[in-house]
């Protein structure tokens, strides 16, 4: 046992010496359904979670869950938009720069949602 440490020594610098790199580490992706609750009226459609709060460069995953097409469209209307997502459709984006993004669907103007992106 008096060894391991001697190897975790020269293995770190085995890789320093070749120009390997580590990989940097990233957080599991995000998952946000796209909700129409069954027999709830159209108001009740919304986005689950409302609010998602992730560090800069994890992926968020938005899913229609429902039965007709949305969109996942920043309110800035250039950060990111997803199209029309068809019922099961899928749409993902990786944010590069920390803020709020404030979002909604074009076709159901009250479903809001916020992506809070942190360093």
């Amino acid at each position: 046992m008096r060894w391991l440490p001697l190897l975790i020594v020269v293995g770190v610098a085995a890789v320093g010496a070749f120009g390997a790199t580590p990989v940097a580490q990233t957080a599991a992706p995000v998952a946000v359904s796209i909700v129409e609750p069954p027999f709830k009226p159209p108001p009740t459609w919304t986005y689950e979670p409302k609010i998602v709060t992730i560090k800069v460069g994890t992926e968020v995953t938005w899913t229609n869950d429902g039965a007709v097409v949305h969109t996942v469209t920043a309110d800035d209307g250039k950060t990111f938009g997803s199209g029309n997502l068809a019922a099961k459709a899928t749409f993902s984006f990786m944010p590069t720069t920390p803020g709020s993004f404030p979002y909604h669907c074009k076709q159901h103007p009250w479903m809001k949602g916020t992506l809070i992106v942190q360093r």
